[in-house]
């Protein structure tokens, strides 16, 4: 059985570059603990409304 993350991340606000790099972070940290603790999960990212 394949296990998987997803989390979808809305970018609405006036400033999608600023939501965006609010999110690098804990992006980062999320990956490296999943990759720590459960490194056969696989981890999917959505992002939408970049396109301002």
């Amino acid at each position: 059985m394949e296990k998987i993350a997803i989390e979808v991340k809305s970018f609405i606000s006036n400033s999608p570059t600023h939501e965006l790099n609010a999110a690098i972070g804990p992006f980062i940290a999320y990956r490296l603990a999943l990759e720590e603790l459960e490194p056969d999960r696989k981890d999917y990212r959505a992002l939408i409304g970049l396109n301002g």
